[in-house]
């Protein structure tokens, strides 16, 4: 089992004003990882996303802290692929953007969160 210990609550992007995520909160329900995300207003991300299924990643196979997890989910014709790794303290989000329509390019936001206290 994972320990989530480091990556549960709830984290704020680091900067302002941020076209992608504006926070998101990961919490432990039921031995299953589960994130939430606030899109920023007018930005790529929809206002609200989650909960979903996250999947936490340990360093190794004999390591038990979670130091990664990813999750995805499709909104209003978006694939949203997340995938979060923590370093120093900061939580670094890449969001993958694939338009299934085909009508847009597909395009990458990455962005570094806070954790709030």
């Amino acid at each position: 089992m994972i320990s989530t210990v480091q990556v549960t609550g709830r984290w704020k992007n680091s900067k302002s004003s941020t076209v992608g995520i504006a926070e998101f909160t990961l919490a432990e329900v039921d031995n299953k990882l589960s994130i939430s995300f606030q899109g920023a207003t007018g930005g790529s991300i929809p206002g609200n996303i989650g909960p979903i299924e996250a999947v936490a990643h340990a360093s190794d196979d004999s390591s038990s802290d979670c130091i990664a997890f990813q999750a995805e989910t499709t909104v209003d014709g978006k694939q949203y692929i997340f995938a979060g790794n923590i370093n120093k303290g900061l939580v670094i989000i890449a969001t993958y953007i694939r338009i299934l329509n085909g009508e847009k390019p597909n395009f990458f936001i990455r962005e570094f969160f806070y954790k709030l206290k």
